[in-house]
């Protein structure tokens, strides 16, 4: 799948497609060993794409018990987004159980930004809470990757 995913994003002039490519991991699974065997596999897809290309990664992991449905995937917590930030420079985006109590934290643990839907949408006042997203992400500052 790597060796397709190369032959999309190759330049024309190389003999590719040229086209902008894309890489959804989700859901992230913190199982045993599971930090070093997402950083292989970003090595392997930066081993693979060794050229200038327009590449979208986008890793997927619950922050915290999502309200939103009861069959979630296994949450990966502060510490397991910290993990996450470690091994990409790419922008990560959290989701599972966001709310206005620890929307700061997961930005400073590497989130680029949230998702948030139960928060949001059990809101009495929609707009308000959505505001108070606003500010409290905008004052809250994420380490340097």
């Amino acid at each position: 799948r790597l060796q397709a995913l190369r032959q999309l994003a190759l330049p024309r002039e190389q003999g590719g497609g040229g086209y902008p490519v894309g890489v959804v991991l989700a859901p992230i699974m913190p199982f045993p060993g599971w930090q070093e065997a997402y950083r292989q596999l970003l090595d392997r897809l930066a081993a693979t794409l060794d050229f200038p290309c327009d590449l979208t990664l986008e890793c997927i992991t619950h922050r915290f018990t999502p309200g939103s449905k009861q069959d979630h995937d296994p949450v990966v917590g502060v510490e397991g987004l910290k993990a996450i930030r470690s091994l990409t420079p790419l922008p990560i985006f959290a989701i599972g159980g966001i709310t206005l109590n620890h929307v700061g934290d997961v930005i400073r643990a590497g989130a680029n930004g949230v998702a948030v839907i139960s928060a949001v949408l059990k809101a009495p006042d929609i707009r308000q809470v959505v505001s108070e997203f606003v500010s409290r992400i905008s004052g809250s500052t994420a380490p340097a990757s």
